[in-house]
């Protein structure tokens, strides 16, 4: 069975994950701020820098469910 996450596979985890912050406008340090507490909190500290191809299939769908949320998530800007 495939796995379809839907992450650009150009971007890094990171990237990924603050693509939707990004798309809002909200500044990269910000965006990396929040993208760096997330994967830190569902297990995926240190690695932000990997590329899609690089991490496991439960990995890219912790990624994927992250980058598909953050377009609702408030910040403080």
């Amino acid at each position: 069975m495939f796995q379809a996450d839907g992450l650009m596979p150009w971007r890094s985890a990171l990237d990924n994950v603050t693509a939707g912050l990004a798309f809002r406008g909200i500044p990269k340090h910000e965006a990396d701020a929040h993208g760096e507490a997330w994967l830190k909190r569902v297990g995926l500290g240190g690695f932000g820098d990997r590329y899609p191809h690089q991490l496991s299939g439960g990995m890219r769908k912790r990624v994927s469910r992250w980058r598909r949320r953050s377009s609702s998530i408030r910040t403080s800007s």
